[in-house]
């Protein structure tokens, strides 16, 4: 069962109104005063009535149909003209109502019968392109505050990661200074050379005793501060370190205004995660006064060792005590005299010129 709605009620209302007045303009027609419509006979044409036939409709070609067809506008002169006029109204209505073609039978069919149109006034495949629509954007919209939500979870990753890594910056270089500060305080000459040989670290020891600026020394090799003799040496024990990858431990000696200076170098690689080696550090200690106290002692062993021996003279035990001492105390000459009663006598002095010896004999 169809429940029609209030529109299609309105829609019905509109076309019984139209045809009640259609009605009630053909009867004011008939019921006019001065004229009314009359049976085109010939009996009325005797009778002296005035005729016209106006064409009121159209057919569907829009061709003019006399719809009062063998109709005329007269004057009535008796009262059986109503009657009659009546019968052949309705007797013509009947035989319009037999030709379908007539625009007046299909208007008054259309608004009598027709019923309201169900046909929907969008088409079908707009609603489904509309929903296809609507579905895509509902998609693109939880696809977008999806993404958003991604976005703002791998932002506060990255924020933190950012942050970490940051305060491990952080951390490194307070390291790394405390590192260099400990580095610029220790007693012996540190230095940080790569595989290549080129310097990447050294400290305030190194700088004041080969007379160079650490930030012009980063990157050069030891060939831009030693003589070639030496750099080939110094070069030579990097590499062992590196192929042995391990200590190495040795003393060497450097002149210093005039005198030797006594070092005792330890060298050892750095090591990645892997364990291969990718620098080496080297740490030079000065030992020169142990050496010096070392010479002394060894000095002192062996002019017990000749004085205790019988067959010394004591020229020889002179000599060998004036060469230890100018050994010992560089740029020095010594010279021993020997006293015998009251006059000094020439004991030793091999350094000494021989007028000095003759002067005192």
């Amino acid at each position: 069962m169809m429940v029609k709605s209030k529109a299609d009620n309105n829609w019905t209302c509109g076309k019984q109104r139209s045809l009640s007045s259609l009605v009630l303009l053909i009867y004011v027609i008939l019921m006019t005063p001065t004229s009314v419509l009359a049976a085109e006979t010939p009996q009325v044409l005797k009778a002296g009535f005035y005729h016209r036939s106006p064409a009121i409709f159209t057919d569907k070609q829009g061709y003019p149909t006399d719809f009062w067809a063998g109709l005329s506008i007269a004057s009535p002169k008796d009262g059986r003209l109503m009657s009659y006029l009546e019968s052949r109204i309705d007797q013509r209505l009947n035989q319009l109502k037999s030709t379908p073609d007539l625009s007046y039978f299909q208007l008054t069919e259309k608004w009598l019968l027709d019923k309201p149109s169900e046909k929907p006034m969008v088409p079908n495949w707009i609603k489904w392109l509309f929903l296809a629509g609507l579905l895509i954007f509902l998609l693109l919209l939880a696809g977008t505050f999806v993404l958003r939500s991604r976005v703002k979870a791998r932002t506060r990753e990255l924020r933190q990661v950012a942050c970490e890594r940051r305060d491990s910056q952080l951390q490194l270089l307070a390291s790394e200074q405390r590192l260099l500060a400990i580095v610029d305080n220790a007693p012996s000459i540190i230095c940080l050379k790569d595989l290549e040989g080129k310097f990447l670290l050294v400290n305030n020891q190194f700088e004041q005793l080969f007379n160079v600026k650490r930030d012009q020394l980063i990157g050069k090799t030891d060939f831009d501060i030693f003589p070639k003799e030496i750099a080939e040496g110094v070069q030579a024990q990097d590499k062992e370190v590196i192929k042995n990858n391990g200590p190495l431990i040795q003393e060497d000696q450097a002149p210093d205004h005039n005198s030797n200076q006594y070092y005792i170098t330890k060298k050892f690689p750095l090591r990645d995660e892997k364990g291969k080696p990718y620098a080496v550090c080297g740490l030079s200690t000065n030992i020169t006064k142990y050496k010096h106290a070392e010479n002394l002692i060894t000095g002192q062993n062996q002019l017990l060792e000749l004085i205790s021996r019988g067959d010394t003279s004591l020229y020889q035990v002179f000599e060998a005590i004036i060469n230890f001492t100018e050994t010992h105390c560089p740029n020095t000459r010594a010279s021993i005299l020997r006293l015998e009663e009251t006059k000094l006598r020439h004991g030793a002095a091999p350094s000494m010129p021989s007028a000095y010896n003759e002067i005192i004999d």
